[in-house]
């Protein structure tokens, strides 16, 4: 976006993070050039779903994330995959990629009560008019925006998490 026509584009999104975004690069008109991810929404999937850290430097929330319980429920990170759609990557001015990316979460939540769920799922369960039984499958939609350097680990600078099903 620019406000002027004489101002730099700039990138726009509602994700926040901490900290200042990597600088883009732009092509001799203005405009900023696009770019390949990286691999940065497979390894961060792959992080969730597994804590390998070889290719990513997880943020707080993705850490926190990879927790065995909810609540008083066990769970498990779950299936983690790219996507749905396509990634979004800018070059930034060293080089590297400011990546866009969705990740979908399946997860499995086993042996807890319902008022200890976490309010986005009671509140999804209350509007079907449904109860959890021993066993609670959830999917979570993952919106990320990171950093990948044109070497060495990418970062996730920050993501927004949704409910999109719980069963």
């Amino acid at each position: 976006m620019r406000s002027k026509k004489k101002d730099d584009w700039r990138a726009a999104h509602w994700l926040t993070f901490q900290g200042k975004p990597p600088q883009l690069a732009y092509d001799a008109q203005g405009y900023a050039i696009p770019a390949p991810d990286r691999g940065l929404p497979a390894a961060h999937a792959k992080y969730l779903a597994s804590g390998d850290e070889s290719a990513v430097v997880p943020d707080t929330y993705s850490r926190n994330a990879r927790t065995k319980q909810i609540g008083d429920w066990t769970s498990e990170p779950g299936k983690l995959t790219p996507g749905p759609g396509s990634s979004y990557a800018l070059r930034t001015k060293d080089g590297g990629s400011l990546v866009w990316y969705g990740l979908k979460q399946e997860q499995t939540l086993t042996d807890g009560e319902e008022d200890t769920l976490p309010a986005e799922v009671r509140d999804y369960l209350a509007e079907n008019d449904d109860k959890p039984g021993k066993t609670l499958r959830t999917t979570w939609q993952w919106l990320a925006i990171g950093y990948s350097p044109p070497s060495g680990k990418a970062r996730v600078l920050g993501e927004s998490v949704s409910l999109t099903s719980a069963r």
